[in-house]
């Protein structure tokens, strides 16, 4: 899914219908207020993504590699982590290892490091770090479009979109066996 994928969910939901043209269209030149609007949600799907990544649902990697003098650098890897999540050796079982301040430790010389990683700033055409299959566009646009309408100060609106996306994210986020202990009533 691309950001473009994205936005123009949004732009649809939101009956935005020079954006969404601008956006179907490959051939499409957009006048500067449809121009303007493309990039502030372009900026406001980085910051939704942003929020998703880092509270609820991490954007995750794995990468092979080779392990210098006992260490992983973090500067080594291709995205930014901020929390290893595992590591494994080259056959798939878990490694035992220490975090420093600039890398991960470790006792093998090739590993595999699992990690959620801080999201770039993406551009429109620029494939996201999720799958259609582990979070929709439909609940990001969702969340698009409460940013959105937020910065045009329509705000019941903003608070309903809000409201759906926080709703589906729960049933995305929160397990299905949940149960709640039966009360009893004196």
């Amino acid at each position: 899914m691309t950001v473009k994928d994205i936005i123009k969910k949004s732009a649809e939901l939101l009956n935005l219908k020079k954006v969404s043209d601008y956006l179907g269209d490959e051939n499409a030149t957009g006048d500067t207020e449809t121009l303007a609007a493309v990039n502030k949600l372009t900026g406001l799907t980085n910051l939704v993504l942003n929020e998703l990544s880092l509270s609820y649902l991490p954007m995750k990697e794995r990468e092979e590699m080779t392990v210098t003098d006992g260490k992983i650098s973090f500067s080594s890897l291709s995205k930014t982590p901020y929390r290893v999540l595992n590591v494994f050796d080259i056959y798939g079982d878990n490694v035992f290892y220490t975090l420093s301040s600039t890398g991960v430790k470790v006792s093998v010389p090739k590993a595999v490091i699992e990690y959620a990683y801080i999201p770039s700033n993406y551009g429109l055409t620029d494939v996201v770090g999720y799958t259609e299959t582990e979070i929709s566009s439909r609940l990001i646009a969702y969340a698009l479009c409460a940013e959105y309408l937020v910065t045009v100060s329509a705000f019941s609106e903003a608070v309903m979109w809000r409201k759906r996306f926080t709703e589906e994210l729960e049933e995305l986020v929160v397990p299905k066996s949940r149960t709640m202990k039966s009360r009893r009533f004196i």
